[in-house]
């Protein structure tokens, strides 16, 4: 049994911080940036749990609002 460690990992995203504000406004940046719009966060909160490659194609298909 090791007596100490290389390395520690910790689950930050949603486990140790609370990270949905700023994933929600990195999502906005990017739609802006590349659509150059927002679109209601609602649509990015429906993907919550799914593969963010989902999340971003679901997000980059939807008509601009």
């Amino acid at each position: 049994m090791p007596t100490s460690y290389d390395a520690v990992l910790y689950d930050l995203d949603g486990t140790l911080l609370d990270s949905f504000g700023l994933i929600l406004e990195s999502f906005r940046h990017t739609r802006l940036v590349h659509f150059g719009d927002v679109i209601d966060d609602s649509i990015f909160r429906d993907g919550i749990g799914t593969p963010l490659r989902a999340q971003i194609g679901r997000a980059s298909c939807r008509e601009r609002v």
